[in-house]
């Protein structure tokens, strides 16, 4: 009577390790790369599946999201029940380095492909410092087609975009920017000086459209501008800047106001009307070239 053995995960063919490697979410790849050297090598060589990465950064826990899978790391043990669904916790007193272990693990590999980076700062500058610190250690330059900032400093915008691959990087959307001193100001005049910056198409902010001098956008092909109201000195500030723009496209503002504005916005239509077209209603305007 003959036997077979049973075959092993570690005979499998590499390119059938590879195709089960692809399957597996974030923490099974982890587990995975803790078995051998081999096999963490075929863990980092994968084409990575993620699409998106969200990273909240706070001084008493690290929340990312990997596509649709939440995992919140913490020092203290937590209520699962006040956490999203299907959301892993890690509970650990070094939560710190174990998130930034696995957002390195997930940003280095060279086949990421990312639409969407997320990148939140809850005023902790210490945190923001280590952060800043695994990307020093990235190589290439993350691959990722719109950036999304919410952090409140231009410090922070200046700190994550070197680490972004221009001409891949078409979206930079900012949610808020709130110091606007002389040294602000100058954070800003060096985020304007970066290639990320200058190859980006698209530039997206909620409430600090007006905190970018208007020569630090005129090479943007598109805009989505959200602000609290709308005046009509802001309105010709747009005007002025999408007029002697070459590269204007479009422009979407969202904000309170607009309905207010109705006569001013009637002879600015008919002023564009050769080159630009405007439609506006309660709360929003777009402006498309023709």
């Amino acid at each position: 009577m003959s036997t077979t053995s049973a075959l092993e995960f570690s005979n499998l063919p590499t390119d059938i390790i590879g195709k089960i490697i692809e399957k597996c979410d974030l923490k099974e790849q982890l587990t995975l790369r803790k078995v051998s050297k081999d096999l963490r090598s075929l863990v980092d060589e994968q084409k990575s599946a993620y699409k998106s990465i969200e990273i909240d950064l706070t001084d008493s826990h690290i929340f990312c999201v990997y596509n649709d899978k939440n995992v919140k790391y913490d020092g203290d043990k937590l209520d699962k029940y006040n956490m999203p669904i299907e959301t892993s916790i890690i509970c650990n007193d070094d939560y710190v380095k174990i998130a930034l272990n696995d957002l390195s693990i997930a940003l280095k590999n060279p086949k990421l492909r990312l639409d969407d980076l997320y990148l939140t700062v809850d005023h902790s500058p210490d945190m923001m410092n280590r952060f800043r610190l695994l990307l020093n250690s990235l190589n290439p330059q993350i691959h990722v087609k719109t950036f999304i900032l919410r952090a409140g400093s231009s410090e922070y915008l200046l700190s994550i975009l070197p680490y972004l691959k221009p001409k891949v990087l078409v979206n930079i959307d900012i949610d808020g920017l709130y110091y606007r001193d002389d040294w602000a100001l100058e954070k800003v005049r060096q985020v304007a000086s970066l290639e990320q910056w200058k190859q980006a198409e698209q530039l997206t902010t909620r409430h600090c459209f007006d905190y970018f001098p208007s020569e630090f956008l005129i090479h943007f092909k598109r805009f989505v501008i959200l602000e609290w109201d709308a005046t009509e000195q802001f309105l010709m500030n747009l005007t002025d800047l999408f007029s002697t723009s070459t590269n204007f496209e479009s422009c979407t503002v969202e904000a309170l106001g607009l309905e207010d504005c109705s006569d001013y916005l009637e002879s600015f239509c008919e002023k564009v009307d050769t080159g630009d077209e405007i439609d506006y209603n309660e709360g929003v305007l777009i402006i498309k070239k023709r």
